[in-house]
């Protein structure tokens, strides 16, 4: 590994410090319900072990949801519950202070624990980005590269205010690219599975990449056969503290959780469902923090309801489908030419932009794959490009701030914010700056 530029690091560092400074920030504020259900799984599995979490019997959080993500992100919330717990053992001991008496404890310091991880995986994400876009590029396009995602200010406030984990099952799906442009296949199936092993809005991506890396590995596809194998066996032996009976259990899961918690044709998400039957996020009157953060999704139809026979859910894949066909295309014409860095990359933000879009069910947060992808892809593009990611970046931004805003005064006035003509424009613009990344994406190149 080439040494590391002093500005990249100098970078990287204020990066960190930004994260931290939104992250403290945050703790002024109510949590969301998505932490307090990190919490309560974090004390049950800490108390009984992970597979009580995905059971009711020992919550005490109101909703009483059992845990619905997958194991990996079950382990790393019952670790970081636990170092928060040896953590504020170590600190009692050493101040004295009697238990339960400091503040901090018992609430900030659980919440800090449970945003690092993703912090952390914003951070290796961006040095990701770095050295591969500087291995091909200048250390000038690689700075702007890394920085464009570090700086994102839809990513920090996923993983920093908020405290979702989108940022680790997407280190594990970029990290399974990254190394098919290595050409480490057996690596990058291992590592696209451990992103669904954390947490499965990729789910649909699936086919393509088994399908990419079917072509790049050429007369030795027995390399696949054995990779994904081995792959499932770790797997497999990594849930058995949760099951006994690991494929039962996971397919299960699969069938349970697969679609989401919602059953809306669009969970919150300003994309193509929403530009067509032009929902809206009621919110609460900006007086007291409490209220105005309460949100409630109206005008949203269920993903069963059906339009000449077919279900919404159905006419969402129809559409996904044939909006996938002409980039489809771009595989078979170019086959293993695809693995070369300027395609992949831009190839996948595309077609998980393309999820996000179309696909049923999709939550404002199931856009974070684009921006680690994109940013890639400016090392190797255009200015075009760069404008695409800064529009996207920003209409995500909105979209994120008007579905979790616990903070007073508003940062967008209330008057935009609860104006159903402004979501439906957020979503249409969208659409429209989409349609950008479609077009660069179908000109894929045979050229390195």
């Amino acid at each position: 590994m080439k040494k590391l530029s002093r500005y990249f690091v100098v970078t990287l560092i204020l990066g960190l410090i930004l994260r931290m400074v939104v992250m403290f920030w945050a703790f002024n504020f109510r949590e969301n319900t998505d932490i307090l259900h990190y919490k309560d799984w974090g004390r049950v599995s800490y108390l009984y072990g992970p597979a009580d979490t995905y059971k009711h019997e020992h919550l005490t959080f109101d909703t009483l949801l059992a845990n619905n993500q997958p194991p990996l992100s079950t382990y790393i919330i019952m670790g970081m519950y636990y170092l928060q717990v040896q953590t504020s053992k170590v600190y009692l001991k050493i101040t004295h202070i009697k238990e339960g008496s400091n503040q901090w404890i018992n609430g900030p310091m659980l919440n800090m624990f449970l945003r690092i991880p993703s912090i952390i995986a914003d951070i290796i994400i961006t040095f990701l980005i770095y050295m591969f876009v500087k291995k091909r590029k200048t250390e000038k396009t690689a700075l702007l590269a890394s920085g464009f995602f570090l700086f994102n200010p839809a990513v920090i406030y996923n993983s920093a205010f908020w405290g979702q984990m989108d940022a680790i099952n997407n280190l594990f799906f970029y990290l399974s690219l990254f190394l098919i442009c290595r050409r480490k296949y057996q690596l990058s199936i291992y590592f696209f599975l451990l992103s669904l092993y954390t947490k499965l809005s990729l789910i649909f991506v699936a086919p393509i990449f088994f399908l990419i890396v079917l072509f790049a590995v050429k007369s030795k596809r027995i390399i696949l056969l054995k990779s994904t194998f081995i792959s499932f066996l770790i797997l497999y032996v990594a849930t058995l503290p949760i099951s006994f009976n690991p494929i039962d259990w996971f397919t299960n899961y699969v069938i349970k959780n697969s679609s989401g918690v919602m059953d809306n044709i669009t969970a919150f998400a300003f994309n193509f469902w929403w530009f067509i039957f032009k929902p809206m996020i009621k919110i609460g009157e900006p007086k007291i923090a409490f209220d105005f953060s309460q949100i409630q999704l109206t005008g949203s139809p269920l993903s069963s309801e059906k339009l000449l026979g077919l279900s919404f859910n159905m006419w969402a894949l129809l559409i996904f489908l044939i909006v996938l066909l002409p980039l489809l295309r771009k595989i078979f014409i170019l086959k293993e030419k695809i693995i070369q860095s300027e395609n992949l990359f831009l190839f996948f933000s595309t077609l998980t932009l393309i999820g996000f879009l179309f696909l049923p069910r999709m939550h404002e947060r199931y856009i974070y794959p684009v921006f680690p992808l994109l940013a890639t892809s400016i090392g190797f593009g255009t200015n075009k490009i760069i404008i695409i990611y800064i529009l996207l970046s920003l209409m995500n931004m909105i979209n994120l701030y008007l579905v979790w805003h616990p903070m007073l005064p508003p940062l967008v006035p209330y008057f935009l914010m609860s104006n159903q003509t402004f979501q439906w424009i957020i979503s249409g613009a969208t659409l429209l700056i989409s349609l950008f990344l479609y077009k660069d994406s179908l000109k894929l190149s045979k050229n390195e």
